[in-house]
Parts: structure tokens; sequence; C-alpha cells
């Protein structure tokens, strides 16, 4: 029975890391310190990946709504 319950116990906290590993997701943009280089990465990524929703990650109005045109 102790057994078991220490199995159990360790899938419950490997199942948690790996549900907080996938909430965090891939945002390699997130990690830029300077907003400007934060932009640009948000950017590039929407142009490259075709996914304008990146776009309103950009703070900045005028980049925002050239990567809208260019992710589309």
């Amino acid at each position: 029975m102790e057994k078991t319950l220490r199995i159990l116990v360790a899938l419950l906290i490997v199942g948690a890391l790996v549900a907080m590993a996938g909430c965090t997701g891939d945002d390699a943009c997130a990690e830029e310190k300077d907003q400007n280089a934060k932009n640009k990465c948000y950017f590039d990524k929407a142009v490259a990946d075709k996914t304008p929703d990146l776009c309103e990650q950009i703070t900045n109005n005028d980049l925002k709504k050239d990567c809208a045109d260019q992710a589309k």
C-alpha cells in the first residue's frame, strides 16, 4: 500500500510539472529584455509563421499594424 501511494504521489508531481511546462509555452520573445527586441521578435515570428494573432503582443502601434498586414 505504501509503495502504491509513493508511486501515485510521484506521478502526480510529474504530471503537475508537465502541466506547468505546457502552460508556460514556448514564448522565446517574452524572454527578451528590451521592448524593441521583443516587438521585433513577435513581428518576425508572426510573419514567418503566418500567425497574425501574435501581432497583438507588439506594443508599437505602427509595427503592430504592419505585422497584421504582413502576417496574413
